[in-house]
């Protein structure tokens, strides 16, 4: 029942160019294409039953910590705090790639068991990229979480990168756009588990 819940809202937000991809992990994964207008993306929309709300929000507002979780992130380090927003350097390492490099500008709402972080790259700031490291051009995204009327956490993630640089082979891109994306939000609801 969950999981056809979860695709009857995925078939509803197909008008913005998402598609399903896979069912897994109580998730629904959406893919949409680089062709799109709002270009490539990825999203997961998801009900999971053993994390609380509140400690999923508390997972996600506390961005020196990703590096626990988000298994592409070897740094993340906040840089600047405004009362409105903070600004975030991360480090990607994947595999055989170059590093990329980026400073987030991120926001936070909370309000109850309501989170909701929005991120997108802070490219009006300047940014020295290690030797053979590449900045980042694009990256937005947002994290949603509230409690679900069913128990647990209703979870919806989505970001949109362009890792900038040479193209990257198309097997990969596939294997981080798929595997990697669904690694991440596995490995997500692991850590949110132990936040109670």
């Amino acid at each position: 029942m969950l999981i056809v819940g979860l695709l009857l809202q995925a078939s509803v937000a197909a008008e913005d160019g998402f598609e399903v991809i896979r069912s897994a992990h109580d998730c629904v994964f959406e893919a949409r294409a680089k062709s799109h207008p709002g270009g490539a993306a990825l999203r997961a929309t998801c009900h999971w039953v053993d994390v609380e709300p509140e400690a999923m929000g508390r997972l996600v507002t506390n961005y020196k910590d990703y590096t626990d979780w988000l298994w592409p992130l070897a740094e993340c380090t906040v840089v600047e705090t405004e009362p409105e927003r903070t600004l975030v350097y991360q480090r990607q390492q994947i595999m055989t790639l170059a590093d990329r490099e980026v400073l987030l500008w991120m926001t936070q709402r909370q309000n109850g068991t309501n989170t909701r972080v929005d991120w997108s790259a802070a490219n009006d700031k300047p940014l020295e990229v290690s030797p053979g490291a590449i900045r980042t051009p694009k990256n937005t995204g947002f994290w949603l979480i509230d409690a679900h009327p069913e128990g647990g956490s209703h979870v919806k993630h989505e970001v949109a990168v362009n890792a900038g640089g040479a193209a990257i082979p198309e097997f990969l891109l596939n294997w981080l756009r798929y595997k990697g994306f669904i690694s991440i939000i596995k490995d997500v609801r692991k850590h949110a588990r132990q936040k109670k």
